[in-house]
């Protein structure tokens, strides 16, 4: 850190700290984001004053170039990743709740292994919901988790029951029976619903708040601990939708899914 030109951005740095691009270092990405802002202040802070002069720098020693700083949890390395990159690279978002899903929920790569008709059990993130109107109120839903994608199919009255964890739940829980023709596995619904996060404690999420708040990290020297600036509000769903949202972006998220909006 202390060799960066001082042309170097100091936002690019922070960015490759936050999705592991420094981890090499042998340092916590929190210590890390730390030496950043003690080797390469604000830009603002570069370049002197208004008339031209610039501070020389002095070799000081620093009496918090002994802290350390634990690293991130997994959840927290999730929110950055999606916070800087657009995705999570590290791991799928529900990784960080299969621990606390039912036990007999099957994961979409040993769906194949499963007899026909078998009683089966899955979670996923919601990445395509369908309703076509050739469909006789059949709806399709698209599920994805670590493994793959789970194609879901809905029989209008169990849709009925279930309508709004179906139509507004960014995970969903679904119970029914397996269907594999030719080579096509789908799960037939007869239970569908949301999984959220409440209660668990190992998730350290709280339900209530919808959205992440990763503030930039500005630690100007001097500035203390709280000069970090690392506040994170997490929360599960929101890291769901984006996933999702970003997954129905995607060129052959959903092979055929269609354009049409999703009918009532």
């Amino acid at each position: 850190m202390r060799r960066a030109p001082p042309k170097l951005k100091r936002t690019a740095i922070e960015h490759l700290v936050w999705v592991g691009g420094c981890d090499g270092f042998g340092l916590t990405r929190r210590e890390l984001l730390w030496q950043v802002g003690l080797w390469l202040p604000p830009e603002a802070e570069r370049g002197g004053d208004v008339g031209g002069r610039r501070q020389l720098e002095l070799a000081l020693n620093h009496p918090h170039e002994g802290l350390r700083f634990g690293g991130l949890a997994a959840a927290e390395r999730l929110l950055a990743e999606y916070d800087v990159l657009g995705f999570a690279a590290s791991g799928h978002p529900l990784s960080l709740l299969r621990g606390a899903l039912p036990r007999g929920v099957v994961q979409s790569d040993a769906l194949p292994r499963l007899e026909h008709d078998a009683p089966v059990e899955v979670a996923g993130l919601v990445v395509a919901r369908q309703r076509p109107e050739t469909a006789k109120g059949f709806v399709f839903v698209l599920l994805e988790d670590e493994g793959g994608m789970t194609n879901v199919i809905v029989r209008p009255d169990v849709y009925e029951r279930y309508r709004a964890a179906i139509r507004g739940e960014p995970l969903l829980w679904v119970r029914g029976t397996l269907a594999k023709d030719d080579g096509t596995v789908n799960v037939l619904a007869e239970v569908a619903k949301g999984r959220s996060c409440r209660g668990d404690r190992r998730l350290r999420i709280p339900h209530s708040t919808l959205r992440i708040r990763l503030s930039k990290v500005h630690a100007p020297r001097g500035a203390g601990v709280e000069g970090l600036g690392l506040t994170f509000s997490l929360d599960q769903r929101e890291v769901f939708r984006c996933h999702s949202a970003k997954s129905r972006r995607s060129p052959g998220a959903a092979s055929g899914a269609s354009k049409r909006p999703f009918r009532t």
